[in-house]
């Protein structure tokens, strides 16, 4: 009985992974300039609900909340958790540079080039300064990661 149990769920596993190859040509298509871009603006739109309710806020607001997340990535990187430092400098990096979806279901229909509106925002110095590190930061994670 515990065989047949795991063979369902493998079988339901080999049709899912099915499932979601197919659902991935498909929105390949309509989705070639997202992909085209490296993964840490990608993770612009994942993260872009992670500021949301700063995006108003002042430029110190702002530069606040990018040091604290950035914190926690260089905490991590310090630890050698190389990939767990990497998200985190991603997510910050999305206080500055995040890309809005106006497709609010994409998460479930998938996301299509024409949904995205790319948002970089540099106010002042500090802020240029911050992407910048950032930037960099996310480049020694890819080499510690070798990617």
């Amino acid at each position: 009985e515990n065989s047949s149990k795991m063979e369902g769920k493998t079988e339901f596993d080999k049709l899912m992974r099915e499932a979601v190859a197919l659902k991935t040509a498909q929105l390949s298509k309509a989705r070639t300039k997202f992909d085209s871009w490296p993964q840490f603006h990608q993770a612009g739109l994942y993260y872009s609900d992670s500021f949301k309710s700063i995006r108003d806020s002042s430029v110190n607001t702002k530069i606040s909340a990018f040091e604290q997340k950035k914190n926690e990535g260089t905490e991590l990187f310090k630890q050698e958790e190389f990939q767990k430092a990497l998200f985190k400098y991603e997510e910050a990096l999305t206080v500055f540079r995040w890309v809005d979806n106006k497709n609010k279901n994409w998460k479930n229909s998938g996301i299509e080039d024409s949904d995205l509106t790319v948002h970089n925002e540099e106010p002042n110095e500090e802020a240029k300064q911050c992407v910048i590190a950032i930037y960099l930061n996310i480049a020694l994670c890819n080499i510690k990661l070798e990617i």
